[in-house]
């Protein structure tokens, strides 16, 4: 599956983090880094695996195992559409009587001489590499999941719906291959995280540790730069499954990072008049 990455340099959403800054007295560099933690925050929030999708909840706290769950199930899912488990040795059958682990139609005949037709995409003699390439070459760039089967048209010697691109393999490989692809759960998640922490550790309170597991394995970075006598931060993420890192959705969230934003100046300049002694409403 191709990785998706994004940068996030956006002039005019920093411009407006300064000038709020401005506007209250805080140090702005500081807040900057602040709200660009933050915003990373939110943009992971909308980053597969999740429970509920949805921008309008991007700076809501999230059900954090509700979303492992969420991708364990996912990841079931396209496995159960990718694969059928049978017995090794009726799998090595099938390969000693045809002589093909790939578009097999042949009728075969049982150890009662009765004829059986047999209709199967793949076979796996038992490799894992092969089953883990099979089922990557099944998965849509764009959203990760597995393609949903097309009906091949009836069959009436079977008396069922054929079955397209699906490969048979023993319940070892099964099982290899789903512990696999849920030891990796939340490396999208990881690598916009990763940028986070790299402007504010303090933000790792917000990780779930079963995505801090993946830290080490994505590429997320953040800096702070000067650039035109102001304040920026600038980050980049990629992983697989940042497709919903789009430029409208950042647009969405940039949108409610900044209402955000305003309500924490507006905190911060209530508090700070308090502590003056100014009277307040």
């Amino acid at each position: 599956m191709a990785k998706k990455g994004f940068t996030l340099d956006d002039a005019i959403f920093q411009k407006k983090i300064r000038d709020l800054a401005k506007r209250v007295g805080v140090d702005e560099k500081e807040f900057v880094r602040e709200q660009g933690a933050l915003l990373l925050r939110d943009i992971a929030k909308i980053v597969p695996p999740y429970k509920v999708y949805s921008l309008k909840g991007a700076n809501v706290a999230p059900n954090k195992m509700a979303d492992y769950e969420a991708g364990v199930t996912s990841i079931r899912k396209d496995l159960a559409t990718n694969f059928r488990v049978r017995d090794q040795s009726y799998i090595e059958h099938i390969f000693d009587v045809t002589g093909k682990t790939a578009n097999i139609r042949q009728v075969l005949r049982n150890k009662k001489g009765k004829q059986y037709v047999v209709d199967i995409d793949y076979l796996n003699l038992g490799n894992f590499g092969e089953a883990l390439r099979f089922h990557r070459s099944r998965q849509s760039k764009v959203t990760g999941r597995a393609f949903q089967r097309r009906k091949g048209g009836k069959d009436t010697k079977i008396g069922r719906w054929k079955d397209r691109n699906v490969m048979w393999v023993n319940q070892n490989i099964y099982n290899q291959l789903q512990d696999y692809l849920i030891k990796d759960l939340g490396k999208g998640k990881a690598s916009v995280s990763k940028a986070m922490l790299k402007l504010n550790p303090k933000q790792g309170r917000n990780v779930p540790k079963w995505v801090k597991r993946q830290l080490n394995k994505v590429m997320g970075n953040a800096r702070m730069a000067k650039i035109g006598g102001g304040w920026s931060a600038i980050f980049r993420a990629s992983a697989d499954a940042l497709y919903h890192v789009k430029d409208n959705n950042l647009t969405f969230i940039k949108v409610a990072r900044l209402k955000a934003m305003e309500r924490r100046l507006k905190f911060i300049l209530r508090d700070n008049a308090k502590k003056a002694g100014l009277k307040v409403r």
